[in-house]
């Protein structure tokens, strides 16, 4: 059936783009899901097996929250909309 809605559509949508494994990503509080503050962060892996859910506009990743230095400070799994990804890659030269 064509058509189809629901989350069983939605899981076969992946992100439009994911982020690279090392890359440093500085995110906006409208850019997370379920967090409060903004955040640096390093991803250490995209979960796109999971990601797909989000009908290609958010992307689930695992990684280390960095501070203003750059130090790791704690390991979080985090929610991203997919254009603060595409933002970032507008960004680099």
């Amino acid at each position: 059936m064509s058509g189809a809605t629901g989350p069983s559509a939605a899981a076969s949508v992946p992100p439009r783009r994911v982020p690279a494994v090392g890359q440093v990503l500085t995110l906006a509080v409208p850019e997370l899901r379920y967090r409060r503050a903004p955040l640096r962060f390093q991803v250490s892996r995209v979960r796109e097996d999971i990601s797909g859910w989000y009908g290609g506009e958010w992307v689930w990743l695992e990684g280390r929250e960095l501070d203003t230095t750059g130090y790791p400070i704690s390991w979080q799994q985090i929610l991203v909309a997919v254009a603060a990804v595409e933002r970032h890659f507008k960004e680099q030269p």
